[in-house]
């Protein structure tokens, strides 16, 4: 009896020591992404780059290409870590990782062919650019824009996101939109829910996940009528979450529809222009009219 007692004692003592080994990181979440990688070596690299005492941790199967992160999200955010992880050499669904530091892996580890000659954090000017430049073949692999630098405070950041996004398929652009679509993703991991407004908070937490859905649907397509496809959801979301926020400048919500036929069915965008006559989705006829709007704070 005692010895049972004892192997008992030892079995719990064990269970306790378990749990306080997985507890270590405080307040933890834990979280998905896809991360490109080849073997065990990769697996070694790509998990000490993410992984960080009583932060992060960072477990990566390579069979699936996907790594679980689980952290304290009051000393670091998942963005963070998959930088971290990219600038290990890894590319990422947030982050693409230097051609520099790539071609320095081992053999073994260099995954794919096609890397960017540009650093990731290079910021892309206002304009169309080269769709060669880099490779759209690995979700989320999209420079970073002038949406990743600003103030992830509040939804301003959003809605800017989301009149770029528009304006660049306004002129068929898809590696550009891809981008801007790429940098709201990432930014959506940033945000605090303490920052938003309360009035928008709800709607925040109900839309949020599909929104990052939206954009990281846009940011993976290499084909501007796929990301179009997008969208007119996205743009619905973000323009309810407009309402209760009140944004700094008038918006107005789009509404364009065509009788009969495959196109019989709603496409919205939002715009700052009250007069905008061009439409994002490529129809040859401008049939866009404004349904509602926003009034500035």
């Amino acid at each position: 009896m005692k010895k049972i007692l004892l192997i008992s004692s030892l079995i719990a003592l064990s269970i306790t020591i378990s749990g306080c080994i997985s507890n270590k990181i405080k307040h933890s979440v834990t979280q998905t992404a896809l991360v490109s990688g080849n073997c065990g070596m990769c697996k070694e690299k790509i998990e000490k780059a993410g992984t960080e005492a009583k932060v992060s941790k960072v477990e990566w199967s390579a069979e699936n290409q996907l790594a679980t992160i689980t952290y304290n999200p009051q000393k670091t955010t998942k963005s963070k870590i998959l930088r971290k992880i990219a600038d290990a050499g890894y590319s990422n669904e947030a982050f693409k990782a230097d051609a520099k530091v790539y071609s320095e892996l081992p053999g073994c580890c260099q995954y794919s062919e096609k890397q960017s000659e540009n650093a990731p954090d290079e910021v892309v000017e206002e304009k169309p650019h080269d769709h060669d430049s880099h490779d759209h073949n690995h979700p989320y692999m999209s420079k970073t824009t002038e949406i990743d630098d600003m103030e992830k405070t509040g939804l301003e950041w959003l809605y800017e996101g989301c009149y770029k996004l528009t304006n660049s398929l306004k002129i068929g652009d898809y590696t550009r939109t891809a981008d801007i679509a790429g940098s709201m993703y990432r930014g959506i991991d940033l945000v605090q829910d303490s920052s938003i407004d309360e009035k928008a908070l709800m709607t925040w937490k109900k839309f949020k996940a599909v929104i990052q859905a939206d954009v990281s649907g846009i940011a993976n397509s290499t084909d501007v009528n796929s990301q179009r496809k997008f969208l007119s959801l996205l743009s619905q979301n973000t323009f309810a979450l407009m309402n209760l926020d009140k944004p700094k400048s008038t918006s107005y919500l789009y509404l364009c529809t065509f009788p009969g036929g495959m196109q019989n069915k709603p496409y919205y965008w939002v715009s700052k222009s009250e007069i905008d006559k061009i439409s994002p989705y490529g129809f040859k006829d401008f049939c866009g009219s404004v349904i509602n709007k926003v009034i500035i704070k």
